[in-house]
């Protein structure tokens, strides 16, 4: 029997998983964001405003730094779950937000 009292869901090993869970997940939406862009750029769209995909870029950049942080905590070997729980808050209010924060980036320009 294990000495660690601590139930599996918050062991060593769930939360270095979700750690890089994090840390891919904030790979592949700057993945998706890149691919889009490449496959529909607003150039080729002259419906859509030439600031179209700012709120994509600004979502891309905060992944980009949370998905750094993760790896850099993966790297390490310095695992935390405040870390990865606060970049997955985030990754996930940006998502349902979406749409507010788009608003929000567009008043910039």
């Amino acid at each position: 029997m294990s000495q660690d009292n601590k139930p599996p869901l918050f062991s060593a090993k769930s939360l270095r998983t979700f750690t890089k869970i994090v840390a891919i997940y904030a790979g592949f939406y700057i993945l998706t964001v890149v691919a889009q862009t490449i496959s529909q750029p607003v150039s080729e769209n002259p419906d859509a405003p030439q600031n179209a995909y700012m709120p994509l870029y600004f979502l891309a950049a905060v992944h980009l730094v949370l998905g750094l942080v993760n790896l850099a905590l993966i790297l390490l070997k310095k695992y935390n779950w405040l870390v990865p729980s606060i970049s997955a808050a985030v990754m996930l209010l940006a998502r349902i937000y979406y749409e507010d924060i788009a608003l929000w980036v567009w008043s910039w320009s």
